[in-house]
């Protein structure tokens, strides 16, 4: 026989098992047989078979991004910010087994920067006409091109061009002081290096997960992203929506720097911060329809022996047509 304090106990296991089931089986109900489940890859959805020819599409990219930095030097507040308009051309080639090869040409880069009161503004479209170096160079950048290939998860690799790009460049500069050439390469590698363009022009590498998702599903992912600052993160996708051949997925990501491996050329910091974002996809193809992305990092970079607090705010757009 048992006790009243076992009965209860007994009957409380049983209560619990019970609401145990039933939230499994409402989970169960949320997803139907019938609900479609998506295997993210960077290939497309959809297998082209009986292609004599590769399938070739154009995109125009626009790539609107804004740099604010506030930072504090010997009790004095600084202020500087760059902003950069830049338009691309994808020329993708896809085969039948969803291999897939891509070239970016440059077509528009219009850059700006304002150190506390003093602004510059440099324009491609303006170099024939100008005697800055500096937009010189970005009128030579434009019309050319980079090429890459493209694995199953978006990333680049075998990416050809860039290197061959900034050597002709620099030979055409030959006869510039050795501090314009330096100021020209650095902004040649900032515009054009492997850097730029896996930060810029991956697409969506990394983010998709191992497994098929639902709509409203979550998952996590590490990376990396490359830089003067190079900074840790940790995402959490979000599948918002599927619809009229439009993928939605919504990002939220934990920012740390990368203090172990900034490397010679990087700057020492301490920072953290978080960032947020939307992308859209199309939903066959994988390319990138627009992204909007949104950060913002505080902390301390060291310079000059001293630590410098600062904070840093990043607004990126990207909208694409096909052309």
């Amino acid at each position: 026989m048992i006790s009243k304090y076992q009965f209860l106990l007994l009957l409380n296991i049983a209560f619990i098992t019970f609401c145990i089931s039933c939230n499994q089986s409402d989970r169960q109900k949320s997803h139907p047989p019938t609900e479609t489940k998506y295997q993210l890859t960077a290939t497309p959805a959809v297998t082209i078979q009986g292609m004599s020819t590769p399938v070739t599409n154009r995109y125009y990219y626009t790539i609107n991004t804004e740099t604010n930095m506030e930072m504090e030097v010997n009790g004095q507040s600084m202020k500087r910010s760059n902003s950069s308009e830049l338009g691309l051309i994808y020329e993708t080639k896809t085969d039948s087994v969803g291999h897939r090869s891509l070239s970016i040409i440059y077509d528009k880069i219009h850059l700006k920067q304002k150190n506390n009161d003093t602004e510059t503004e440099m324009d491609a479209d303006n170099a024939a006409t100008s005697a800055d170096p500096t937009e010189q160079l970005l009128g030579l950048l434009k019309g050319t091109r980079v090429t890459a290939s493209i694995d199953t998860k978006g990333k680049m690799t075998n990416i050809q061009g860039y290197q061959q790009l900034v050597e002709t460049i620099m030979k055409k500069i030959n006869q510039a002081d050795g501090y314009t050439r330096q100021q020209v390469q650095l902004q040649l590698t900032q515009l054009t290096g492997e850097d730029f363009i896996k930060t810029n022009l991956e697409q969506v590498a990394g983010i998709f997960p191992d497994t098929a998702v639902y709509i409203g599903d979550t998952w996590q992912t590490q990376s990396r992203q490359p830089g003067q600052i190079p900074m840790l993160c940790s995402n959490t996708y979000h599948l918002a929506s599927v619809e009229n051949g439009k993928m939605v997925i919504e990002s939220d990501t934990q920012i740390t720097a990368d203090k172990d491996n900034a490397g010679s050329n990087a700057a020492t910091a301490d920072i953290k911060g978080k960032q947020t974002g939307i992308l859209e996809l199309d939903e066959h193809t994988r390319m990138l329809l627009g992204n909007t992305v949104q950060s913002s990092v505080k902390g301390t970079i060291q310079a000059m022996g001293r630590e410098i607090p600062v904070t840093i705010t990043t607004y990126k757009k990207m909208q694409s047509k096909k052309i």
